[in-house]
């Protein structure tokens, strides 16, 4: 097992967590109103879907390496144009590139360690993945937050810069010209692969919700008097509570498929009506503890369909661009709302998308051999 390639994936993912307070409370500081932080939460997802399964397709046919590689030396240059940017119009032109970014680095990698998992079990690589990332993300928004804290709003694109070089580093590293892998045996996946568009499905009020949250709450916890610090520690915990999901599922036998995906997005539409209601510091602790465990059992249990596809580039691609999709209109719509509606409406429309997350991600997996991931 080439650990270089997971160290690459959570140092990606470290970055990117960093920027996750920095921007909203960056946009805000600039004058933008909630339209305009749902407006630049959407921006990425724009490009993320549309590009997400092209890339993924592309990579079954060309290698995955290039697409690796590109994906975080693009961030590195996006994280350098925040550092200078200084209105929002400049903020607005960039946004969109890190979608790109996201579409040339996440589905590919998704592929290439299915690719790489050799003779460890499916359900053993798929947590591997998934801890790595997870890894990056939780300590990412917590860092971004102290920096900006203990020393200035665009500190925390200063230290993106040096984790997305690397990252680009150890991809380098890491990665060869290997294509595709092996197929898959009939057995490995239950002789029949989920479809593409159930895939896509199955992981929109994820993407939904957890964009929304990313993109509104910080601004909104700003308000009611929560610092930088605690701000960080909030978005942390979704990833803390996470990561413990996957490391369950990593070394434990759990129960996945239509069970788990259910009883995640049950969780997780539980823990956002919670969220706006919530205004005590420890008392929101728990409602993102909650999201976290709801967003890591949805996850878990939709990735395993894409690990275990006859063609996993498209299948990544397809669930990359699901997440686009969702983070989409997550922070456009709930943006809008918070506006015309008022601040709880996010929360509430995020929490309806997990609802009918449960009917998408039940179809989706009673189609796949999810099942076939407990290997």
């Amino acid at each position: 097992m080439n650990l270089l390639i997971y160290a690459a994936i959570t140092a990606y993912a470290l970055g990117q967590g960093m920027t996750i307070p920095a921007l909203p409370l960056f946009a805000y500081s600039l004058g933008a109103t909630e339209t305009t932080l749902g407006l630049l939460g959407t921006m990425p997802s724009i490009t993320y879907a549309g590009l997400a399964i092209r890339f993924g397709g592309l990579s079954e046919k060309r290698g995955r390496r290039a697409f690796i590689i590109l994906g975080p030396t693009l961030y590195l240059l996006i994280s350098l144009a925040y550092m200078i940017s200084s209105n929002l119009n400049q903020i607005l032109a960039v946004r969109p590139l890190e979608g790109i970014s996201f579409a040339l680095f996440w589905p590919c990698a998704e592929a290439y360690i299915a690719d790489l998992h050799g003779n460890i079990p499916r359900r053993r690589a798929t947590g591997y993945y998934t801890l790595a990332w997870s890894v990056g993300t939780t300590l990412g928004p917590a860092i971004g937050g102290y920096l900006i804290d203990r020393a200035s709003i665009g500190s925390p694109f200063a230290a993106c810069t040096i984790v997305m070089a690397i990252s680009l580093i150890l991809a380098l590293i890491s990665t060869n010209e290997m294509r595709s892998g092996r197929e898959l045996t009939h057995d490995e996946t239950g002789g029949q692969s989920t479809s593409l568009r159930s895939i896509l499905f199955a992981i929109l009020g994820y993407a939904f919700s957890q964009a929304t949250v990313f993109s509104l709450y910080p601004v909104h916890a700003s308000m009611l008097g929560f610092t930088e610090i605690e701000i960080g520690i909030l978005l942390s915990l979704i990833g803390i509570t996470r990561t413990l999901i996957f490391a369950l599922f990593t070394f434990v036998r759990v129960p996945s498929g239509a069970t788990m995906a259910t009883f995640g997005y049950f969780i997780l539409a539980m823990s956002l009506i919670l969220m706006p209601i919530l205004n005590w510091f420890y008392a929101s602790a728990m409602s993102f503890a909650m999201m976290g465990a709801g967003l890591g059992l949805v996850y878990i249990s939709v990735i395993g369909l894409v690990m275990n596809h006859q063609s996993r580039g498209d299948a990544a691609g397809a669930f990359e661009s699901g997440i686009g999709i969702g983070a989409i209109a997550g922070p456009l719509i709930s943006g809008i709302a918070a506006e015309h509606i008022g601040s709880l409406a996010p929360y509430f429309l995020s929490s309806f998308s997990a609802i009918t997350g449960i009917v998408f991600a039940k179809a989706a997996t009673a189609e796949g051999p999810a099942k076939r991931v407990r290997q």
